[in-house]
């Protein structure tokens, strides 16, 4: 996923057209938590403006929040 990578002008596009931001990987991870995972904070921000949710959790019971302070 380019939130994952840190693509900010992928990730824009994607919004643009319409992109789920809810949908998640085989782990349940969403692009919001795939971005706080990796500290991509600007990602992280378009996102959260966008809507994602900042309470999704995955498959381990993790939010974004909880992703950001262990990794961003």
């Amino acid at each position: 996923m380019y939130a994952y990578q840190g693509i900010i002008s992928m990730v824009g596009l994607l919004i643009e057209f319409g992109a789920d931001l809810e949908m998640t990987n085989s782990q349940g991870c969403s692009a919001l938590s795939l971005a706080c995972q990796r500290g991509h904070t600007d990602v992280a921000r378009m996102l959260i403006a966008s809507g994602a949710s900042l309470s999704h959790t995955d498959t381990a019971e993790q939010t974004p929040l909880v992703h950001a302070a262990k990794n961003g």
